[in-house]
């Protein structure tokens, strides 16, 4: 029996999670980074809550009970949450400066960090947060030109957060943030959608060759319609067992998620 607990201890001091569940662990915070939460500093918390409360569906039993995997879970969730929020920021000022299209800009972040499936179409309250962001990033467009400055926009997305429920309350459902989500929705499109002459001159011979391409563009549309669902799908690489080979019994299907489509339809609420 001591030598079984001695093994035992053992495996627990030396677990790491699967390719799979690190995979899962850092598509869930891209996914929440895109949803309406209540806190974007307070991310790794909303993923663990998430974690702890379907760890059995996640193959993560051992996060509410041994304290060295939670440790790990944390550490790992910590580490690349830094890298999304990253990435995520420049993907926002990117769109600034080149005064992208929201919609066309909500499709590609969607594309790229939704879970579990993706949406037909942007969801207005994930493109009313995506307008958050870029309204933040505008006037920060110089500063992060700067070398090496600090543009801040942490910080000023947490505080534009905290006024908003401070304004609208913690029930996300309520017809004042549905109000909001049309209002700066609208804004960022009287922004971003008006295009100058000299923004959008063409020349004669770019408009004919896009008449010309455009048949063809529609009839390679169409041919790979199902196979770009099926990729997007699955983006970001998230859960592909098959491409890793691995399987330790701790892979997880994207139908084995738990009820992350429901949860993350609504937002998670302040206490």
């Amino acid at each position: 029996m001591k030598r079984l607990e001695a093994i035992s201890a053992f495996c627990l001091q030396n677990w790491q999670p699967s390719k799979q569940q690190v995979k899962l662990l850092k598509a869930l915070l891209r996914h929440y980074m895109i949803r309406p939460i209540t806190s974007y500093t307070n991310l790794v918390a909303i993923v663990e809550t998430y974690v702890h409360d379907h760890a059995a569906r996640l193959h993560l039993e051992l996060f509410k009970q041994d304290p060295t995997v939670k440790s790990i879970v944390h550490e790992l969730l910590t580490s690349e949450n830094n890298n999304t929020r990253s990435a995520i920021r420049k993907q926002v000022f990117t769109s600034v400066k080149e005064k992208t299209a929201l919609n066309v800009f909500s499709i590609k972040i969607v594309n790229s960090y939704h879970l579990p499936e993706l949406p037909t179409k942007p969801p207005n309250e994930v493109k009313a947060c995506l307008a958050l962001m870029r309204e933040v990033a505008r006037p920060l467009i110089i500063k992060e030109s700067a070398r090496g400055g600090d543009t801040g926009s942490r910080s000023m997305l947490e505080k534009e957060v905290d006024k908003l429920f401070a304004k609208n309350g913690n029930k996300r459902d309520d017809p004042k943030w549905r109000e909001w989500e049309l209002e700066i929705i609208d804004a960022d499109d009287r922004r971003y959608l008006r295009r100058g002459a000299e923004d959008n001159a063409r020349t004669r011979e770019d408009i004919d060759a896009a008449v010309l391409a455009a048949p063809a563009a529609a009839a390679a549309s169409e041919l790979g319609g199902a196979h770009a669902a099926t990729s997007a799908a699955g983006n970001t690489d998230v859960l592909d067992a098959e491409a890793d080979g691995e399987a330790d019994g701790r892979d997880i299907p994207i139908s084995g998620m738990g009820d992350l489509a429901a949860l993350s339809a609504g937002s998670v609420a302040r206490a």
